[in-house]
C-alpha cells in the first residue's frame, strides 16, 4: 500500500501558495511545525512580513532588536522600508505607556549605525530603499483625514527640538555606516512637525555624509522658519540669519547630487514677519540660483515662496524633468502663466492647488472651487490634476473677484491649510 503524503511532501511553490493566504502570525506557527516546512515556508510572503520596519527611537528593546534582527542569517536584513520613529510623553502624564523603557541618548547612534552596518553587508541589496524620520506625541494620531479641532500636541519647541535631535542622531549613524540610501524623508510624512532652517546645519555639522546622502535617488524634506528666539536678539532676526538659514538649505541639497526627485514642505511656525523670516521663506530662490540637479525628473513644492525668475532658473537648469506638484505655493515677483509657458512642453505629470499671486489663482478647467467666493460669473476651480499629453496642454486662468462667503468649504479648507503649513 503505497504511504500517505504529507503537508512536508508537498513542492516549495505549492506551500509558497498556502503561506500567501496567511498572516505573520500564522505562517511563524507554521513555521514551528518541522525544520522541512520552515525552509519551504520561509519564501517569497514571508519574508515581505521584513520589507518594512518601524523603530521607536524612545525604546531600548526596539533598538536592541533592530540591531539583533538585521544581524548576519536573521530575516531583518531585509527591511527595505525603514521608519525611526521618536515618540514622545503624553501631555497627560497620567496616561504614559508604562512599557515605554526609556534609552541613554549617546547610545541610540551606535545602535543605529550597528544596524545600519548589518543591512549594508548582510541584505542583498546593501542598502535602504527608503529611509523615514518621524516625531510624535504619545497617543495623538494627526492624520489629513483627522475631523477638526486638532488634538493638543503641546508646544512646537518639544518636537521640533526632538526632530533635530532625530536628524543628528541618524545622521551620525550614517557617517559611521555609510548606509546606502535610495530614498530619505525628514519629516515629511508627518503632520506639525519640521526641522527648523537654523537648525538643519548643527544637524549635520562635522559629519561627511558623501555615502548616503552621495547616492541619495529621491530627498522628502520639510522645513521651517527659525525657532522663536528672544526679541532683543537683533541678529537672530536680521537679514544675515535668514541668508545664513537659507544658504544652509542650499549646501544641504548639493550634498545630494543625484537626486531624481525633490519634494519640499514649508511650515509656518508664526503669523510674525522679520527680515529673517522673510529671507528663510524665500529660500528657494537661492536655491534655483546655487542648487544644480541635472538628474531631477520629479519635483513638489508645497507651502514654498517664490518668483518667477526663480523658477524659471530652476526649470533651466532641470532638463529631465516631467513631473511637477504645486500646492500653496506664493508668487512674490511675475506670473506663474509665464513660467508654465516654458515648462509644461516637456510634462508628462502635473498637479496644481492653492497658487496664489495677488489673490487665490482659479482655473479655467473642469472642477469646483475649494469654497464659494461673492465674484459673479464663472467660478473655475483652485486645483488641477493632468496626465500625460494633457499636462502639456495650456492652462487657462481665471480672475474671480471678492471674497470667500461664509460656508463650512471655506472653514475646512482654512483648516486643512493651517494643519499642512502653519498659521498664516
Amino acid at each position: 500500500m503505497p504511504s500517505r503524503a504529507s503537508f512536508e511532501d508537498l513542492s516549495v511553490e505549492l506551500v509558497e501558495v498556502v503561506v500567501s493566504q496567511l498572516d505573520h502570525k500564522d505562517c511563524c506557527n507554521l513555521r514551528l511545525v518541522s525544520t522541512q516546512i520552515a525552509a519551504k515556508a520561509s519564501q517569497g510572503h514571508f519574508r515581505s512580513f521584513f520589507y518594512n520596519k518601524k523603530v521607536e527611537l524612545s525604546s531600548r528593546k526596539q533598538l536592541e532588536g533592530f540591531v539583533s534582527n538585521t544581524g548576519i542569517g536573521r530575516l531583518g536584513c531585509l527591511v527595505r522600508k525603514l521608519t525611526l520613529e521618536y515618540v514622545l510623553p503624553p501631555l497627560n502624564p497620567d496616561t504614559a505607556d508604562a512599557d515605554n523603557d526609556g534609552v541613554l541618548p549617546q547610545d541610540v547612534a551606535e545602535w543605529l549605525a550597528q544596524g545600519f552596518e548589518n543591512i549594508k553587508v548582510y541584505s542583498n541589496r546593501g542598502r535602504l530603499e527608503s529611509l523615514i524620520l518621524r516625531v510624535e506625541r504619545e497617543g495623538v494620531e494627526l492624520t489629513e483625514a483627522a475631523s477638526w479641532p486638532d488634538p493638543p500636541i503641546g508646544p512646537h519647541e518639544a518636537i521640533w527640538s526632538t526632530a533635530e535631535w532625530v536628524l543628528r542622531t541618524t545622521s551620525v549613524a550614517m557617517e559611521i555606516s555609510g548606509i546606502f540610501i535610495k530614498h530619505l524623508d525628514i519629516f515629511n510624512s508627518v503632520l506639525r512637525c519640521s526641522i527648523g532652517c537654523d537648525r538643519l546645519a548643527p544637524a549635520i555639522e562635522d559629519l561627511d555624509l558623501s555615502a548616503s546622502l552621495g547616492t541619495l535617488k529621491q530627498l522628502s524634506l520639510s522645513l521651517s522658519d527659525h525657532e522663536h528666539c528672544d526679541a532683543s536678539d537683533a541678529e537672530a532676526h536680521s537679514l544675515a540669519a535668514g541668508d545664513r538659514n537659507s544658504k544652509a538649505i542650499c549646501h544641504f541639497l548639493e550634498l545630494c547630487p543625484q537626486l531624481e526627485i525633490l519634494e519640499l514642505h514649508w511650515y509656518r511656525l508664526s503669523y510674525e514677519s522679520t527680515e529673517a523670516r522673510n529671507r528663510e521663506r524665500h529660500f528657494f530662490d537661492q536655491v534655483a540660483d546655487s542648487v544644480r540637479l541635472p538628474l531631477l525628473r520629479s519635483l513638489s513644492l508645497r507651502g514654498i515662496h517664490v518668483n518667477e525668475k526663480g523658477l524659471r532658473t530652476f526649470f533651466s537648469h532641470t532638463p529631465l524633468l516631467s513631473k511637477l506638484n504645486m500646492e500653496e505655493i506664493h508668487m512674490q515677483a511675475g506670473r506663474f502663466q509665464d513660467v508654465f509657458r516654458s515648462v509644461l512642453p516637456r510634462l508628462d505629470s502635473l498637479h496644481l492647488d492653492n497658487l496664489w499671486e495677488d489673490m487665490l489663482i482659479y482655473f479655467d478647467a473642469p472642477g469646483e472651487p475649494h469654497f464659494p467666493s461673492s465674484g459673479r460669473g464663472k467660478q473655475g476651480t483652485n486645483e488641477i490634476t493632468r496626465y500625460g499629453m494633457d499636462a502639456r496642454a495650456p492652462i487657462k486662468f481665471l480672475r474671480v473677484p471678492g471674497r470667500a462667503l461664509g460656508s463650512a468649504a471655506a472653514s475646512n479648507w482654512r483648516r486643512r491649510r493651517s494643519r499642512r503649513y502653519g498659521p498664516g
